[in-house]
């Protein structure tokens, strides 16, 4: 077992850490191991604290999930791993803007074909950070009945980072169970390069 600490920041008015900045500052830390693959990334539940990065051989994890806020599983360097992120006490101590206008005025939706696509990147945001933010560009598109707010739960592909620089990144809705957990297709050109999940928190 290894751990490793992570601070973060809210993001613009936000009090909960970022469901993107959980995945990058792990993935960034697990990239120590070598080229990340077959990764699947879940978020169990929101936190405002600051997060311990607890790795395990996938053999050696506890079978308890350690009241985890979220769950990384990978294969690297020839071995299959499970990262777990834990709260610690400590609590961010900044706050950074975050505007994800800038992403939305790069896209362009098709309603009919449930499908977002991106013209151009800008580097100030994280390649989770687009992905996640068009995402949501699309479920308001196609869900303006659902009053809550849509989250970032999943994330799944055959390998961290997706690379290419996100030239002729598309995200495509391909499930919908009601209108409470989605998933959809993220392509690359014509390669799928991995699967985005969302929840809808509505609100009561």
């Amino acid at each position: 077992m290894k751990t490793f600490d992570l601070d973060f920041f809210f993001k613009g008015e936000r009090q909960y850490i970022h469901g993107t900045d959980m995945l990058h500052a792990s993935c960034a830390k697990l990239a120590e191991l070598g080229e990340l693959e077959q990764l699947d990334f879940v978020a169990h539940r929101m936190t405002d604290s600051n997060l311990r990065l607890v790795l395990f051989a996938a053999n050696e994890a506890p079978v308890t999930e350690m009241d985890a806020v979220a769950e990384l599983k990978f294969s690297a360097a020839g071995q299959s791993w499970i990262a777990r992120l834990i709260e610690t006490e400590r609590k961010p101590d900044c706050r950074k803007s975050y505007d994800e206008n800038v992403i939305r005025e790069s896209c362009s939706v098709d309603e009919s074909e449930r499908q977002i696509s991106l013209a151009h990147r800008h580097t100030q945001h994280t390649d989770i950070e687009i992905m996640v933010a068009m995402t949501k560009i699309l479920h308001l598109k196609l869900f303006p009945q659902v009053t809550g707010s849509w989250v970032f739960c999943r994330w799944t592909s055959a390998r961290w980072p997706i690379g290419r620089d996100l030239e002729g990144l598309s995200i495509k809705l391909i499930h919908a169970l009601g209108t409470r957990l989605t998933r959809s297709e993220v392509k690359l050109k014509n390669d799928t390069v991995g699967y985005m999940y969302f929840s809808a928190r509505i609100d009561k």
